[in-house]
């Protein structure tokens, strides 16, 4: 449900911003600017609130009624006793832990991949015909829609089988051969290649949630904060390193199709990897692991 936010906030803030965009010239604004004052306010006013909402523990949840609160507190309680066992879980353990590592360096190739969905869907939509601002906004919004309903299966799939490493290398390796297709695609049928760029985005999103779930579940107390944080921090490098690997490609080749191969590779070596290191550790095959089922079989009552 979290990951959600991603497409859906995509899905709603392409035809947005396209309106946005064509506020030009009113009260002397560009409309950009006027994207940017306008999407930037409610960031802004939720980082105000966070505080004051949000709480460090169930136990002080006020939105949860009491039997919730003492559920979720018990059951995780339970859970950091049983994953804490032989153990370290300090803020230090969580980025000195190799599977912190391990998984920061898969994530690197995931978010390539992601930067290439960004890439290639301006391309697409420009081959599609002429359209306005509002109009390519509301062409955007159906690949990362499609993306929101997917997730949102491919997530309660993952989380029922348990099977996250197999889910996420499946959705990396949709991914790829997406956004391979979507590249080779375009010159034949912009139509077609919208269509492979949809089912790349659903790949891409896909893999999110049982991915980042796989270090969540590996460590426990400060150490999940540090290394989840180090998982995204390292792996998010992907998105500065990816532009310019395509670009060296591109002026190397003199075609895109050689950074879209690129990154398809990266999205389905990724995925072989996952696989492999994951499948059989408790952290990527649930199903092994008493205490993560435990944890989600919660009460009829909640």
């Amino acid at each position: 449900m979290f990951i959600l936010a991603q497409p859906i906030s995509n899905a709603l803030g392409a035809p947005v911003s396209g309106l946005l965009l064509q506020m030009d010239g009113v009260l002397g604004l560009h409309g950009w600017q006027w994207l940017y004052i306008i999407e930037g306010i409610p960031a802004v006013v939720l980082g105000v609130l966070t505080p004051f909402l949000m709480t460090d523990r169930p136990r002080d949840a006020k939105w949860l009624n009491a039997d919730e609160r003492e559920w979720l507190a018990t059951t995780m309680d339970a859970e950091l006793a049983a994953k804490s066992k032989g153990s370290s879980h300090n803020f230090l353990a969580g980025l000195k832990d190799k599977r912190t590592l391990v998984y920061s360096a898969l994530y690197f190739g995931l978010v390539c991949g992601i930067y290439g969905l960004g890439l290639w869907m301006p391309t697409i939509v420009a081959a599609l015909g002429k359209f306005s601002t509002a109009e390519v906004g509301f062409i955007v919004l159906i690949p990362y829609a499609v993306a929101a309903v997917f997730v949102y299966f491919w997530s309660k799939r993952a989380d029922r089988t348990g099977k996250r490493a197999w889910h996420s290398a499946v959705s990396m390796v949709l991914a790829g051969l997406g956004l391979l297709a979507a590249g080779y695609l375009l010159p034949v049928n912009p139509v077609l290649a919208l269509v492979a760029l949809t089912a790349s985005a659903m790949g891409i999103y896909g893999a999110i949630a049982p991915f980042l779930s796989m270090p969540s579940a590996a460590l426990t107390g400060a150490a999940a904060a540090s290394g989840l944080a180090m998982v995204n921090s390292l792996g998010n490098l992907g998105g500065f390193v990816a532009p310019y690997a395509v670009g060296l490609l591109k002026d190397a080749t003199g075609n895109n199709q050689s950074g879209l191969l690129f990154l398809s590779f990266c999205l389905c070596i990724t995925a072989v990897a996952t696989y492999l290191y994951a499948r059989r550790r408790p952290e990527g095959d649930a199903a092994l692991d008493p205490a993560v089922k435990a944890a989600t079989d919660t009460p009829a009552s909640h």
